[in-house]
């Protein structure tokens, strides 16, 4: 087999739609994080408080119960809020400026930032298959993931690349790039 395509390739990403991506993501994570802790917290205050308090029939004990439990969800709401633009939303820029896929050689190399600097360079030996990942939040914005199996074992073993531009164009030209290449 020849291999015509060129040693060093860099795949393209969609930077403006991985941004909107995660930054819609990780609003929702935070959102639904602390509204879980707030809604238990909210039950958990209006029930000890009910221990105390006289109340006159299911309907108010009902109000008092939805009071307290909107209230503690809208501290929450507000807390994940300020917590996700202290916290998240610029990082999600940086991720998205950042990520880079580039084939040089034998190996892939991904750069990304997400938390911390990662280079991490993959020979295409190592990579066992290559999968094409799209959920309802993805295909709203118009992403998909490149998903990779490595044959590292461990936490590792499998890649995620988010955001790539015509991702099952990429995902062939990688396998193909990878059957040529494999053994050199």
């Amino acid at each position: 087999m020849i291999d015509d395509y060129p040693d060093t390739i860099e795949l393209d990403i969609d930077r403006d739609a991985l941004r909107s991506y995660l930054r819609t993501r990780w609003f929702i994570s935070w959102v639904a994080g602390l509204g879980f802790i707030g809604g238990t917290l909210g039950f958990l205050t209006v029930t000890s408080r009910l221990d105390n308090y006289d109340y006159n029939g299911i309907q108010e004990f009902l109000s008092l119960l939805v009071m307290g439990v909107c209230g503690w969800l809208l501290v929450s709401l507000v807390l994940s809020t300020i917590l996700y633009f202290l916290l998240s939303h610029r990082h999600a820029a940086i991720v998205a400026t950042t990520l880079r896929v580039i084939v040089e050689g034998g190996f892939l190399r991904i750069i990304s930032h997400d938390p911390a600097r990662m280079d991490r360079k993959i020979h295409f030996r190592s990579i066992v298959d290559y999968t094409i990942f799209e959920d309802a939040l993805m295909r709203r914005f118009g992403i998909k993931a490149l998903q990779m199996t490595t044959t590292g074992g461990g936490n590792q073993a499998s890649l995620q690349i988010l955001g790539l531009r015509e991702c099952q164009d990429a995902r062939d030209k990688l396998a193909s790039i990878d059957a040529l290449r494999e053994n050199k």
